[in-house]
C-alpha cells in the first residue's frame, strides 16, 4: 500500500461516525427534567451534563423517560464537542449533541418547553454558542468556537456502522434538588400522558389596568341595577296591606256546629295498648265541664268512670276483656242529687294495675290501665 493510501485510509478514519448503541436519561420526576433541560434543549440538540462525556462524532440512539413510563424525547443524537471538567459552577462537564431525528410527540414537547421557556425571559439555547454568552446554558467550551469547513464536512460524512464503540448506559444524570432555571412546575404526568406545558407569566401592566376597567364596569353595573329596582318598587297603601277580615260563623258552610251536651253513651270499646289495656267510651254528644269524673275503688279493685247528667240509660251488661290487667267492664244507670248517672265499672285483675292516662275528647273518654307496681 502507498503512502499516499495510507494517508487517505487514515483521514477516512477520522471522518468515521462513532455509533453507541442507546443513551438513556431516566428521571424520577417530570419537574426534574423541566428543570435541567428548559435551558438546555431546543430543536437542534441539547446539552447533557455526565463526567463522562463520549468522544465527539459518537452517534447514539436515545431517549429522555420517567421512571417506570414512556419515553418523553426520543430519536437519533451525536456528540458535537465536550467538556472533560467542570470549569465553573455554570459550565459543569458533559457534552453538547446535536439531534440527528427525533420522534413526533418529543418534537412538540421541545418546542413548548423552548416556547414557554423564552416567554418568561429565558435565554434560547444555542448549540454552537461560545464563550461567556453562552455559560448560564451549558455552552460548548471556548475551544469549540466556529463551525469550519473541516468540521462541516465531518458532518455530513454518513454514519459509518462498521465501528461501532459500546459504552455504558447513562442513568440518573441529573438531580432533582437542582434549583430550576425557568417558572415551568409540573408533577409526574400519568400514563398516557401527552406533552402540554402550564407556565405562570406575570402579568403586564395593560394587562392590570384592564382587570381593573373591567372590575369597575362590573360593580357600577351593579350599583345601577340595585337603584333601579329600589327606585321603581310601588308605594303600596298601608290600608291595602291589612289582611281581609275574617268571615262570619255563619257565612262558613263547612264548619261544623257545636255538639249539644250528650244524653247517654254510644259505644264501649276496648284494645290493647302496649302491655296494657285502653278503653273507649263514646257518646252522643259533647261533655259540660263538671259532667264526668272518675275515681278507684277496692275490694276488689276496680276504677269507676261517673257521667253525670245522662237522661238515656246505655243497657246494664257485662264485657269480659281479659288482657292488660283488666278483668271486665261493667255498667249500671243510676238516678244522682245532680241528675241521672251512668256508671262504667272496670274490674282489674289485682290492685297492683291502675290508670295511667284518662284523657277526655270532646265527645268521648279513653282510660288507659297497666301494671304500675311489680
Amino acid at each position: 500500500m502507498s503512502e499516499l493510501d495510507q494517508t487517505q485510509d487514515r483521514a477516512a478514519e477520522g471522518r468515521r461516525v462513532l455509533l453507541e448503541r442507546e443513551v438513556v436519561l431516566e428521571f424520577e420526576q417530570f419537574s426534574s427534567f423541566i428543570s435541567e433541560y428548559s435551558a438546555n434543549i431546543s430543536l437542534g440538540g441539547m446539552f447533557v451534563k455526565t463526567d463522562e462525556p463520549h468522544p465527539p462524532e459518537t452517534a447514539f440512539r436515545f431517549e429522555i423517560r420517567l421512571a417506570d413510563d414512556g419515553p418523553l424525547v426520543a430519536g437519533r443524537a451525536k456528540v458535537l464537542w465536550v467538556r472533560e471538567a467542570q470549569e465553573s459552577a455554570n459550565r459543569p462537564a458533559g457534552m453538547g449533541v446535536r439531534f440527528l431525528h427525533l420522534e413526533a410527540e418529543g418534537r412538540g414537547l421541545i418546542e413548548q418547553i423552548v416556547s414557554e421557556h423564552t416567554a418568561v425571559g429565558g435565554r434560547p439555547f444555542r448549540l454552537e454558542e461560545t464563550g461567556e454568552a453562552a455559560a448560564d446554558v451549558g455552552g460548548p467550551p471556548p475551544e469549540a468556537a466556529g463551525i469550519g469547513p473541516e468540521a462541516a464536512d465531518k458532518q455530513q460524512v454518513p454514519l459509518d456502522r462498521s465501528t461501532v464503540i459500546e459504552l455504558p448506559t447513562l442513568e440518573a444524570l441529573l438531580e432533582e434538588a437542582r434549583t430550576p432555571t425557568s417558572t415551568l412546575s409540573l408533577d409526574t404526568p400519568p400514563r398516557g400522558w401527552k406533552p402540554g406545558i402550564r407556565v405562570a407569566r406575570p402579568q403586564t401592566r395593560p394587562q392590570l389596568v384592564a382587570q381593573i376597567a373591567l372590575g369597575a364596569i362590573v360593580v357600577g353595573a351593579a350599583i345601577f341595577f340595585l337603584v333601579r329596582l329600589f327606585a321603581s318598587r310601588p308605594v303600596v297603601d298601608p290600608a291595602e296591606t291589612e289582611p281581609p277580615p275574617l268571615p262570619r260563623v255563619e257565612d262558613q258552610a263547612d264548619v261544623a256546629p257545636p255538639l249539644p251536651p250528650f244524653s247517654g253513651v254510644e259505644e264501649i270499646t276496648w284494645r290493647r295498648a302496649g302491655n296494657g289495656a285502653e278503653i273507649i267510651v263514646r257518646l252522643d254528644g259533647s261533655l259540660p265541664r263538671g259532667s264526668w269524673s272518675v275515681d278507684r275503688m277496692s275490694d276488689p279493685p276496680r276504677q269507676r268512670l261517673k257521667l253525670v247528667g245522662a237522661s238515656r240509660p246505655y243497657p246494664t251488661e257485662t264485657f269480659e276483656v281479659g288482657f292488660g290487667g283488666v278483668r271486665q267492664i261493667r255498667t249500671g244507670f243510676h238516678d244522682g242529687g245532680a241528675g241521672n248517672e251512668q256508671h262504667v265499672l272496670i274490674d282489674l285483675v289485682d290492685p297492683r294495675v291502675g290508670l295511667e292516662e284518662s284523657v277526655v275528647e270532646e265527645s268521648s273518654v279513653r282510660l288507659r290501665f297497666r301494671r304500675l307496681r311489680p
